[in-house]
């Protein structure tokens, strides 16, 4: 391996996505103290884009900045999930400043954070969630061993995601990886079989999906 592709390959495992310190534009969050209810942070966008409101956000309480009282309803009704620590919670879709925003929140440490991303329609489909994952689970072939559970999740999942591929990786003690199962459309190049080194996808990643398994 070539000096650049190392140097490379180092500066990948340094990168900090877990700390990337930047939000996609089309989404906006807050962060607030879960004791006070005091916003300790914020996307830029959060007020003029959001919020409808140029006012100062740093220091002010939560309750007194989201306008609709349902939202800090089901922020409390998550926080009392027993994985709000690892993975966010959707709270649902609120008409905040005349404009649909689907709300999410996650608790990270003493601060709670609220993301918001512009929402399209108010339902999806007119089947229940309840429904949905009842068919979901109802698919899933379980008592088959590892590999029949693996294919029928991947099948399952893309059924309820509608994605073009969802893929099973397995890791292996050295890091290198291997794709396991895979449900994909028919056009596609299939990826099963397919394996990747270790640096493929950094070790900083790999404790990111540890840490919080569903996203």
């Amino acid at each position: 391996m070539n000096s650049e592709k190392q140097l490379a390959l180092s500066n990948c495992d340094r990168e900090p996505v877990h700390i990337p310190g930047r939000i996609q534009a089309f989404g906006a969050m807050l962060g607030y103290e879960l004791q006070s209810g005091t916003i300790r942070y914020h996307s830029e966008n959060l007020g003029p884009e959001v919020l409808g409101r140029d006012s100062e956000l740093l220091g002010v309480n939560c309750e007194d900045v989201l306008p609709d009282r349902k939202i800090m309803h089901g922020i409390r009704g998550a926080l009392g999930l027993p994985t709000i620590s690892i993975q966010r919670d959707r709270i649902g879709l609120f008409e905040i400043n005349d404009k649909l925003n689907d709300v999410s929140v996650y608790q990270a440490g003493p601060n709670v954070v609220v993301e918001f991303e512009r929402g399209y329609a108010k339902t999806v489909g007119t089947q229940s969630p309840v429904a949905i994952v009842h068919t979901m689970m109802s698919a899933i072939r379980k008592g088959e061993g590892m590999q029949a559970l693996l294919d029928s999740c991947v099948s399952a999942l893309r059924h309820f995601a509608g994605h073009d591929r969802v893929m099973a990786y397995r890791f292996f003690d050295n890091g290198d990886g291997e794709v396991v199962a895979e449900a994909k459309g028919p056009t596609i190049d299939p990826y099963l079989g397919l394996r990747y080194p270790a640096w493929d996808i950094p070790t900083q990643v790999r404790q990111i999906m540890l840490r919080a398994p569903f996203r």
